[in-house]
């Protein structure tokens, strides 16, 4: 057994056989350290098939060499046999089953033995002539400190003389262990070499000779490290007055030949552990001397990694991604969820499009394994989802104005409203059934996108149950469906031990602090730090986050800097709604008209210009209605294409733009119905299955949403609105 002092490194041989089962303790010889050694069983590990059935115990072992030749045995033992006897090599392999064969010399277990071998290489130095044999005198034997005397001295028998020098029988049977001789070191034998001369052949002043009987016990000691210089030790006196000799302790003989410059500890009795507390105290004062060894290079290591991700952030996630074990993504995916993040970070309903269709293109790509491009996915959703619930306040809001309006409106005391008043009273009543169906429609709207982020959040964290994105979008969730504060805060607090400037997170911890009154200040100051973040990793500008900051500035009075924030994000994003609607309630009155001047009578009225001829055919009522359609005159684009349908009344595609009209406008009632009928028409009409999809979608009708956009992906498998049937088919699951 090889054995390795923990402390300094030395290697020391060991017999098994002198190991218990509860193991044994042994101090070193070179620093004095206590350590305790078991036995270690040799284990042969094969690769298990799936399916197949354990190999029974009494299966032999193979060994197959180089030249095709096979070996088979049993026992372990035969194997270390065959390795010292040269029999097998490194090169040869180990098999059981005869399917799976692993290199001897791959197996660790194993790798004593073959360097027992290799240190044991037949080497023949020059040997001395027998006319001048090495004198080099032995020492008196002397146990180790921590080895206990033996009981009894050797005494010759009672009533006989001493046995003359020549007679060996006499002593204890067995070479004295002598000091290492670096004039002639032993010689291990080896098959098919002669064995070299040891050096007991030659004749030894006290030593008995070469054909004397071998001593079956172990040496008190092996031979000490190189690096120690031979001790030189008194002449032996003559045999009638030696003192009687000590006998060595009887030890199990070592089954295999010593290694140069190993050596074996001073004691393996359990009594040496009289020593362990000074061993300890000098073990407490080495590591004081180390600790400083350990902390700097640590300390350097740390601050290279922490600058190397404030460089490069997004490359560190990725590398931190796939160290956990997790699945490398194609570079197609990071492409196209790098453009999903750039559209997502404009901040307007067209760029939420164009961002979700990026974050699903490159969740296909990776074959849904990418958590990060998923909890983007559901932060799109949210901020849809926002968008809608501030526009049914904003609906709110206006519905309770009408109210109020018709009220004043309604008559009073019994008397008959004014024709005026009637008017105003049917005008405010259109006016909100269309705020109601268009409320309708919002809320529909924000729980699809709700289920859509939530459903996106929950696939995230299956694939990283510790992702930092997917926990954002957790905390974002629990924002803008309007959760206790203090679980979001908890779980910010949580986040922001792992990455306290992400941008997201930031924006995400001002979100929340802007819906108190009394910490505004403070949402501010992390909306800024958001944008500031962003702006260090080099992202798109924040659009979000400004927004978000303009309307804290304005609910603070501070309107200036809020028009500069709102000013900024108009410069990015020229169509963004909220921006422009702000901006426009933040600008002064318009100064009163200046006073009339007074009519001269000489002054002819001007002309105004003719209004342009109202279309006489079909083609022209449907060119202008087309064109008022894309310019969003949806109201007068429904007007031209009734006028279209009186002269073709079975007309399908009049029939469609009038359910594409009202759909724009919010009655999704209306809309449903003109797209059915225009479906009676032609069955397969691509853009009235569409709109009829839509139409359901927006009220909120899955079952019926979901089966118009198959059967728009049925019909026009790569049509325009394809790839807007698939992501809505995805959300609606």
């Amino acid at each position: 057994m090889d054995i390795r002092c923990e402390r300094c490194g030395t290697e020391y041989e060991f017999d098994d056989n002198r190991v218990t089962e509860a193991g044994i303790t042994v101090k070193c010889s070179s620093c004095g350290h206590m350590f305790k050694i078991r036995k270690k069983s040799f284990v042969l590990t094969e690769p298990v098939v799936p399916g197949q059935e354990e190999a029974p115990a009494s299966k032999n072992w193979m060994i197959r060499k180089p030249d095709g030749q096979m070996l088979s045995f049993k026992e372990l033992t035969t194997l270390q046999k065959w390795i010292v006897e040269r029999k097998v090599s490194r090169e040869d392999e180990i098999s059981r089953s005869g399917e799976s064969w692993k290199k001897l010399g791959s197996i660790a277990e194993l790798a004593s033995f073959f360097r027992v071998v290799d240190q044991s290489q037949p080497v023949l130095p020059a040997m001395p002539p027998p006319a001048a044999p090495v004198t080099q005198p032995l020492p008196a034997v002397v146990p180790p400190q921590s080895v206990p005397p033996p009981a009894t001295p050797y005494a010759p028998p009672v009533g006989q003389p001493p046995a003359p020098y020549p007679q060996a029988a006499a002593y204890p049977t067995g070479p004295l262990p002598a000091a290492p001789m670096p004039a002639s070191p032993p010689m291990p034998s080896y098959p098919g070499l002669p064995a070299a001369p040891p050096a007991s052949a030659y004749p030894q002043p006290g030593m008995p000779p070469a054909g004397g009987p071998v001593y079956s016990g172990a040496p008190l000691s092996q031979p000490a490290l190189p690096v120690a210089p031979p001790p030189s030790y008194p002449s032996m006196p003559s045999v009638p007055s030696m003192p009687s000799m000590p006998s060595a302790p009887a030890y199990p003989a070592a089954p295999l030949p010593p290694v140069e410059g190993r050596a074996e500890p001073d004691s393996w009795d359990e009594r040496a552990a009289g020593d362990a507390e000074d061993d300890v105290v000098e073990k407490w004062r080495r590591r004081g001397r180390r600790k400083w060894m350990v902390i700097v290079p640590l300390l350097i290591v740390v601050l290279g990694a922490g600058a190397f991700y404030l460089l490069m952030p997004e490359k560190v996630h990725e590398l931190w991604r796939q160290l956990r074990g997790g699945e490398e993504i194609p570079a197609l995916a990071l492409q196209q969820f790098k453009s999903g993040v750039e559209a997502f970070m404009r901040d307007t309903p067209a760029r939420y499009e164009e961002a979700l269709t990026n974050f699903q293109s490159a969740i296909s790509e990776s074959k849904g394994r990418f958590a990060k491009a998923q909890a983007a996915l559901a932060l799109v959703h949210l901020a849809r989802m926002e968008r809608a619930r501030e526009r049914v306040r904003a609906i709110d809001a206006r519905l309770k104005a009408l109210e109020d309006q018709a009220a004043q409106l309604a008559p009073k005391d019994g008397k008959e409203a004014s024709a005026e008043a009637k008017a105003k009273l049917l005008e405010l009543a259109a006016e909100k059934e269309k705020l109601a169906a268009e409320r309708e429609a919002q809320a529909a709207a924000g729980r699809q996108d709700q289920d859509a982020a939530e459903r996106a959040i929950g696939t995230a964290r299956e694939l990283e149950p510790e992702s930092f994105e997917g926990r954002v979008a957790q905390a974002e969730l629990l924002r803008v469906r309007g959760s206790d504060r203090a679980q979001i805060d908890v779980l910010i607090a949580e986040l922001e031990k792992v990455r306290p400037q992400d941008p997201e997170l930031l924006f995400v911890s001002g979100a929340a602090a802007a819906t108190d009154p009394a910490a505004r200040d403070t949402a501010v100051r992390l909306l800024n730090a958001a944008i500031e973040s962003a702006q260090r990793e080099g992202r798109p500008e924040f659009l979000r986050a400004r927004h978000h900051l303009a309307r804290v500035l304005i609910e603070q009075k501070r309107t200036d800097e809020a028009k500069v924030q709102l000013e900024r994000i108009l410069q990015q994003s020229p169509d963004h709604p909220e921006a422009k609607e702000l901006l426009a309630s933040l600008a002064p009155p318009p100064p009163p008209p200046p006073p009339e001047e007074k009519k001269s009578e000489e002054k002819k009225p001007e002309e105004k210009p003719a209004a342009p001829a109202a279309p006489s055919d079909y083609d022209g009522w449907m060119t202008q209605a087309n064109r008022l359609q894309e310019r969003g005159r949806s109201q007068e684009a429904l007007a031209a294409y009734q006028a279209a349908l009186g002269f073709k009344a079975d007309d399908v595609e009049a029939q469609s733009g009038v359910g594409l009209c009202y759909l724009d406008l919010g009655n999704y009632s209306a809309a449903i119905a003109a797209f059915r009928k225009a479906l009676q028409r032609n069955a397969n009409y691509a853009d009235a299955v569409m709109g009829l999809a839509e139409a359901h979608r927006y009220l909120g009708n899955k079952d019926e949403a979901r089966k118009f956009y198959q059967k728009y992906l049925d019909i026009l498998p790569n049509g325009p609105e394809a790839a807007v049937a698939r992501r809505n088919l995805e959300e609606l699951k």
